[in-house]
């Protein structure tokens, strides 16, 4: 019986996409970036997986596979190897009912783990392997499931997975197959409930996704207004401090330089954004 990557790359023959497929595969090789395309292309088959049964909405991409797939919708797939490093795959689940999908989704060394610190986390791990017979690298897909009511939904740092969240996701496409990505408003709000990282800097690939989702929110046509109200205070606090110019907690990423910024929003949007807090500020202190 074929794996789940072993159908993906017969289903790229049969929608003609294969020969750009193996030539992605050869420019992975070259860049040494190989075991971040090999995550992509098990994203691929794992978002077939779910269209093939009818569950193409019942699950969404979030983290830096998230942050991808909206990237992919501004601009060519050609520029894939320029976005960043994909670590592994984390995805939220509408309905437990499709839990199956991902722990029979690997063909060798399938591990499942349910967290112990974080409710309706479960992580499965495995081997995926191709039509030629190769072994890719283990693969960790980090999987938020619902566990109370479904209308509810799937929890994550306190934001709630409910039916407005599915409603907004973005559907993309890479190699001719499509797959459901958060929207990049939810994605946000996500990246900036992320705890700094060691020594209390936050991570360079965090603030590059930020930044990138700013842009994307700005090709959207997303109001600024829009971006300040769907922060909390942390968040927005957050948000601001990355963008300001004494900030010190990622020397890297500094921004509009950096290579991983593909979707860059204009300098006048964030003063936009920054300045929605501001007049909120200077209002409840008139008040006061």
């Amino acid at each position: 019986m074929d794996g789940k990557l072993q159908s993906l790359e017969y289903n790229l023959i049969d929608n003609g996409n294969y020969d750009l497929y193996k030539s992605m595969l050869a420019s992975a090789v070259v860049r040494n970036c190989e075991k971040s395309f090999s995550n992509i292309r098990c994203m691929l088959a794992l978002a077939d997986s779910f269209n093939q049964i009818g569950g193409n909405d019942q699950y969404l991409f979030i983290g830096g596979a998230g942050v991808l797939g909206n990237v992919l919708r501004h601009i060519d797939e050609s520029k894939i190897f320029d976005c960043r490093y994909v670590h592994d795959l984390d995805l939220v689940l509408r309905s437990r009912d499709y839990k199956d999908v991902l722990t029979d989704f690997f063909d060798d060394k399938n591990t499942i783990r349910l967290s112990l610190s974080i409710p309706g986390k479960l992580t499965v791990a495995g081997i995926c392997v191709d039509s030629e017979d190769r072994k890719l690298e283990e693969l960790d897909l980090d999987v938020y499931i619902p566990r109370g009511s479904p209308r509810d939904g799937a929890s994550i740092n306190g934001i709630y997975f409910d039916y407005h969240k599915w409603e907004s996701r973005k559907i993309t496409e890479l190699l001719g197959i499509s797959f459901n990505v958060a929207s990049p408003l939810v994605l946000l709000s996500l990246k900036l409930g992320i705890e700094s990282g060691r020594r209390g800097v936050r991570r360079t690939k965090d603030c590059q996704d930020i930044i990138n989702l700013l842009g994307i929110l700005e090709k959207d046509g997303c109001e600024p207004s829009e971006v300040y109200n769907d922060l909390s205070c942390e968040q927005y606090n957050k948000l601001r401090k990355i963008f300001s110019s004494d900030c010190n907690e990622c020397g890297e990423c500094r921004a509009y330089s950096n290579p991983g910024l593909l979707v860059i929003p204009n300098e006048d949007y964030v003063h936009e954004v920054i300045k929605c807090g501001e007049e909120d500020e200077d209002e409840n202190i008139s008040v006061v």
